[in-house]
């Protein structure tokens, strides 16, 4: 058992954007029944026998770069095995924009410096305009040569592989205007950065928006209010084919709203990945090949300070 630790600080999102894809709309098309109504909690299943899983790197306590601050969009910072990124995909129709990502230190237990702050002005609001994040292992978007040469920490790693992948997380967010706490899974059809093209890779995202101000309804059919145990009780909605790409494979949005919103939550995410698999939604056989903690934005300015990011594998 390995057991990898990050501090951060971190808004939640709607849905964690792309440049690329269908546009991202406020307007949702969520099929709302009951939020009240508590269906009958998920059994975990037991998994199949694992045969080959991979050895993976043990992180140090703490690491240690130059501090940056980058404002520019689409950079990144990197802190060892994790990744700051500055993912300002939505400005372009707005009427005012900044985003600044900052870091240079990352530890387990101790001090860190890792955040962001924006301001986005913008009349007529229809989507999501930024999603500033820190994340573990390749994000989907990965295409420098910084980014693909990162050592591997465990992820990628095939879902049906995992026995043990926890996330627990604290983020101090003071903001106005429209925004979420989102933690994304990505799920990808292939397992090597360097080889795949994105963002055509992309099988399935995965959002649990933890907290937000003023967020419309996550999108795509609403499956209830599901109770998950130790991780409590979320609704459930399922957007297939969220976004499509140039060759014509999509990517489906699966998203759980908590019952209660709280920035500090400690995530089980076998208990999810089995949920999702007995539900026939994900792919036994695909890989998770990054976790990511940030703020989607519309409009308004705010700064997040990461306290606590901690991955347990």
């Amino acid at each position: 058992m390995k057991k990898f630790i990050f501090l951060l600080a971190s808004v939640f999102v709607v849905s964690c954007g792309s440049p690329s894809g269908s546009k991202n709309n406020l307007q949702s098309d969520v099929d709302q029944e009951d939020p009240n109504a508590i269906t009958k909690p998920y059994q975990p299943y037991i998994p199949e026998e694992i045969t080959d899983v991979n050895s993976t790197k043990r992180l140090a306590d703490s690491y240690h770069e130059d501090y940056q601050k980058k404002c520019n969009r689409y950079q990144d910072i990197f802190i060892g095995p994790i990744n700051i990124r500055n993912g300002a995909w939505g400005i372009d129709n707005v009427d005012y924009w900044s985003l600044c990502i900052y870091g240079g230190t990352w530890s387990k237990d101790s001090y860190m410096d890792i955040g962001w702050q924006w301001n986005v002005k913008w009349d007529r609001p229809t989507g999501v305009t930024t999603y500033p994040s820190i994340g573990f292992g390749y994000h989907s978007w990965c295409k420098t040569t910084e980014c693909v040469n990162l050592p591997k920490y465990y992820l990628p790693e095939k879902i049906k592989n995992i026995t043990k992948l926890n996330v627990d997380y604290d983020v101090n967010i003071q903001a106005t205007g429209t925004w979420n706490l989102l933690l994304n899974m990505w799920i990808s059809r292939e397992n090597n950065p360097k080889t795949w093209k994105a963002p055509d890779h992309i099988a399935d995202e995965i959002g649990w928006f933890s907290d937000n101000n003023n967020w419309p309804r996550n999108s795509g059919k609403y499956f209830g209010l599901q109770d998950f145990g130790i991780d409590g009780k979320w609704h459930v909605y399922k957007h297939t084919n969220h976004k499509c790409w140039s060759n014509g494979k999509c990517k489906d949005f699966i998203q759980f709203r908590p019952h209660v919103k709280d920035s500090s939550r400690v995530l089980h995410m076998k208990i999810w990945l089995d949920y999702m698999l007995e539900k026939g939604w994900i792919n036994k056989d695909h890989y998770v090949n990054n976790i990511r903690l940030g703020n989607e934005t519309v409009t308004g300015n705010g700064i997040t300070k990461i306290n606590r990011f901690y991955v347990e594998y």
